[in-house]
C-alpha cells in the first residue's frame, strides 16, 4: 500500500508539473511585431540585407516589449504594403509615424521625439527662400513617402525624382544629379558627423513634428498596455537615452 501511495504521489505529482508549465506557455505572452520600413534612413534605422539590425526604431521598439514583459519582433514590410498590413493585424504598430502619412485607422501614442522633414540644397544651386520657388523644379524624395506640408506650400506643381531612401537621395544631390531634395534632421544630422562636404549644403526646414507610435486595433496588443508603456519610457528618459545614442 506505501507503495502504491507513493507512485501515486509521484504521478499526481508529476502531472501537476505538466499542467503547471502547460499554463505558464498558455499565459506566456505573445511578441509585439513592429513595422521594419527598409526605406527608414539611418540612424533610425541600420538594415542588413532586409533585416534591421540597429538603430533607434529597433532600440525603441525593445523597450516598448520589455515594459510589456515581451519580446519585440520587426517585420520588413513593403512601404505600400503597411496600410493594409497594420489594418488586418498582421503587424502590431509602426513607429516615428504621423497619422496623416497613413490611410489606416490606428491608435496612437503620445509624441515620442521631435523630428523634422527639410529641404537640402547642393551647393551652388538656385537658393530657395520660400517653398513656391520650387514650382517647376526636381525634388529628390523616397518612393512611396507622401509630403503633405511640401504639397501644400508648392501647390504639387514640383518635379519628384525618388530613390529608395533619403541617403540615397542624399548621394544624388552631391552627384549633381538634383539640386534640392527632402530629408529627415535626425538622417541629416547623422550624415553631417561623417560627411563635412553637407555643411555646405543649405537646408530650410519644411515642418517640425513630434514622431508616435500607431498601433493597430487588430493586432494582438493592448492599446492601453502599449500606450502606458510608452508614456513611461518617456518620462522614466529611456527614449532621451535611446535617441543621445545617435547624435
Amino acid at each position: 500500500m506505501k507503495v502504491r501511495y507513493a507512485l501515486g504521489g509521484a504521478l499526481f505529482g508529476a502531472l501537476f508539473a505538466l499542467s503547471l508549465h502547460s499554463t505558464l506557455c498558455l499565459a506566456a505572452p505573445r511578441p509585439i511585431s513592429f513595422v521594419a520600413l527598409r526605406s527608414e534612413p539611418v540612424p533610425l534605422a541600420f538594415f542588413r540585407s532586409n533585416t534591421l539590425e540597429g538603430g533607434i526604431l529597433k532600440d525603441l521598439g525593445e523597450a516598448i516589449a520589455e515594459k510589456l514583459h515581451t519580446t519585440a519582433v520587426f517585420v520588413t514590410i513593403p512601404r505600400l504594403r503597411i496600410d493594409d498590413a497594420l489594418a488586418r493585424g498582421e503587424v502590431d504598430a509602426i513607429c516615428d509615424a504621423r497619422p496623416e502619412w497613413y490611410g489606416s485607422r490606428l491608435n496612437w501614442s503620445a509624441p515620442i521625439f521631435v523630428n523634422a522633414n527639410v529641404l537640402i540644397m547642393r551647393n551652388g544651386a538656385t537658393a530657395v527662400s520660400r517653398f513656391e520657388q520650387l514650382r517647376g523644379k526636381t525634388v529628390g524624395g523616397v518612393f512611396g513617402y507622401v509630403y503633405p506640408d511640401l504639397d501644400a506650400q508648392v501647390g504639387g506643381a514640383y518635379r519628384r525624382d525618388d530613390a529608395p531612401t533619403m541617403v540615397n537621395s542624399i548621394m544624388k544631390l552631391q552627384a549633381g544629379h538634383i539640386d534640392y531634395a527632402v530629408v529627415n534632421k535626425i538622417t541629416f544630422d547623422w550624415e553631417l558627423r561623417t560627411n563635412p562636404e553637407l555643411r555646405s549644403f543649405p537646408a530650410l526646414t519644411i515642418r517640425q513634428y513630434q514622431a508616435q507610435c500607431g498601433f493597430s486595433p487588430a493586432g494582438n496588443i493592448s492599446f492601453a498596455q502599449a500606450s502606458r508603456a510608452v508614456d513611461e519610457l518617456i518620462k522614466d528618459g529611456t527614449v532621451e537615452r535611446i535617441l543621445a545614442r545617435y547624435r
